[in-house]
C-alpha cells in the first residue's frame, strides 16, 4: 500500500516540485564552449605568450600558472530587417551583446591574466558566472581540459612488453 502511494506521489508531483541539483563548483556551459572554440578558430582569442628572450623570463618571475589571454571583439554587422546589430559569428542566440562586452571590458593591453591553479580570471563574465571563455580558452592551450571541458587524464603507467626479458635465460644454461 505504501509502494502505491509512493508511485502515485511521483507520478502526480509537478516538475516544478523537484529540486535541482546544487553544484559545488562552477562547470562550463556548452554555449560558451561552442563560443570559446569558434573565437579561437577566428583568431579573437590569443595567448600573450611569455618569450625567452624577455626580462620576466629571464628574471624567473613568470609564472607557470599564469596565462594572459587576450580577447577580442568580434565583427557586429547591422541587419536591416531586424533593426539591430549582430554578431558576425553564429554562436548563440543566449549569448548577447552584454555578455560580450563582459569579456572585453576593463581588459589590460597583455589580456587577462587567467590563474590556471586557482581557475580564476580578473575579468566581469567570470565574477558573474563563475567560469569564462578566457580561463577555457587558458586550460585548453595548457593542456588541462579537452574541447568538452572536460578534465585530461593521463595514463603515466610505463608500458611492459609480454613474456620474460630477453636477458634472463633458462636456469640450466648459467651453469
Amino acid at each position: 500500500m505504501g509502494l502505491l502511494l509512493a508511485q502515485l506521489l511521483a507520478c502526480c508531483g509537478h516538475c516544478s516540485m523537484a529540486l535541482p541539483r546544487f553544484a559545488l563548483a562552477p562547470a562550463c556551459a556548452t554555449t560558451l564552449q561552442t563560443r570559446t572554440r569558434r573565437l579561437r578558430r577566428r583568431g579573437l582569442l590569443t595567448e600573450n605568450v611569455v618569450t625567452r628572450s624577455s626580462i620576466d623570463f629571464l628574471l624567473g618571475d613568470a609564472d607557470p600558472e599564469l596565462v594572459h589571454v587576450r580577447a577580442l571583439h568580434p565583427v557586429r554587422t547591422f541587419v536591416p530587417e531586424l533593426n539591430r546589430a549582430r554578431e558576425d559569428m553564429a554562436i548563440s542566440a543566449q549569448f548577447g551583446v552584454h555578455y560580450a562586452r563582459m569579456e572585453v571590458e576593463g581588459q589590460p593591453r597583455t589580456g587577462w591574466p587567467v590563474h590556471l591553479r586557482a581557475a580564476y580570471c580578473p575579468c566581469k563574465y567570470h565574477f558573474k558566472m563563475g567560469y569564462c571563455c578566457h580561463l577555457l580558452s587558458a586550460q585548453q592551450s595548457c593542456s588541462v581540459v579537452d574541447e568538452s571541458g572536460e578534465e585530461i587524464l593521463v595514463n603515466r603507467k610505463r608500458v611492459q612488453n609480454a613474456g620474460r626479458l630477453q636477458s634472463i635465460g633458462h636456469a640450466l644454461q648459467r651453469l
